[in-house]
């Protein structure tokens, strides 16, 4: 029989969220204490992306000052236990973010986020309850950076539940998936790789545009996020834009978000866009920096520039993120 107004009696819930505390992995940990008269406890369990490339910095032609490549982003973990599965204190640590290269170099692999049942920097196997791997750094090159590696799909330790003498099936109490990989760079004024959501929480990295393919023309605008028409996401989120012939630097690439509250679902960044060129040579002319990443996504490319700019820079990689929640 329902209570009056169809309220429930029993309305505890508890909610928390660790935030990255860690620059490698296991390096420091926060503690969870399992509340009292809780029945089931579900972790949300993200890795950090990595940080887009840097753009390359050259004198207008062919394959000389290419955009930087989109970071990859992290995996993640959604499971859910029967509280007296677990002991009554758990430890987290969740990784930072990858940076983003500066101009001409790559971008930093984010750091690996864990859930474990002693805190434990050595990170032994059973004590690791829930591991979830982090995304690696987009790359750098003059013919257009490389993309970043997508994070490995991550899963629940069984090695660990056996040392605590629990059964648990991960196809039946939980799901698991890798991340994506972030997107090329461009060249020679060419836009860089766009990037569209996949089956998973977190999105790679856009590309950096390519600068300016000779005198008097125009560099290559930042790869964008490419999305589905509908009320949760919307048809493009923009890179930045293209450097003028005229000589102009390239816009900067936008930073990832939420796409809606509770929504557990956040965009990478997206790339900068490549300086163009006018009829002589700009020097200092800049690409724009690539966006930072949504939590556990990664940071876009950075525009390919002129020599002697030190712009260009790509974006960092979303940080990793924990959600424990019990009822």
């Amino acid at each position: 029989m329902l209570d009056l107004n169809n309220l429930l009696t029993n309305q505890k819930v508890d909610k928390q969220t660790f935030y990255a505390n860690s620059s490698t992995g296991g390096a420091n940990w926060a503690t969870w204490v399992k509340p009292r008269g809780v029945n089931f406890v579900s972790m949300l369990v993200i890795g950090a992306g990595g940080g887009g490339g840097g753009g390359v910095v050259g004198a207008a032609g062919t394959g000389t000052a290419g955009g930087g490549g989109g970071g990859g982003s992290g995996a993640y973990s959604v499971s859910l236990f029967p509280a007296w599965m677990l002991p009554d204190v758990l430890y987290v640590s969740v990784g930072i973010g990858g940076n983003g290269g500066n101009t001409g170099n790559s971008g930093l692999g984010g750091v690996t986020t864990y859930v474990s049942i002693y805190p434990d920097s050595g990170l032994s196997a059973n004590n690791r309850l829930i591991t979830v791997a982090a995304g690696f750094g987009g790359g750098t090159n003059a013919a257009g950076g490389l993309a970043g590696t997508a994070g490995g799909v991550s899963a629940v330790s069984t090695s660990c539940l056996g040392a605590i003498g629990c059964m648990y099936s991960g196809t039946a109490g939980g799901i698991s998936a890798g991340g994506q990989a972030g997107a090329v760079g461009g060249n020679n004024g060419n836009t860089g790789g766009s990037i569209s959501p996949s089956n998973s929480l977190t999105m790679g990295g856009a590309g950096g545009g390519g600068y300016a393919s000779g005198a008097s023309t125009a560099g290559g605008g930042g790869g964008s996020i490419t999305g589905t028409s509908n009320t949760i996401f919307p048809t493009t989120i923009s890179g930045g834009t293209t450097g003028q012939s005229s000589g102009t630097a390239g816009g900067d690439g936008s930073n990832g978000f939420q796409m809606l509250p509770n929504l557990p679902f956040g965009v990478g960044g997206t790339g900068g866009g490549g300086a163009g060129q006018g009829a002589t040579g700009n020097t200092g002319l800049t690409g724009g920096r690539g966006g930072a990443g949504y939590y556990g996504s990664g940071g876009g490319g950075g525009g390919g520039g002129f020599t002697g700019s030190t712009g260009s820079q790509g974006g960092k990689g979303g940080d990793g993120l924990v959600i424990i929640t019990s009822w």
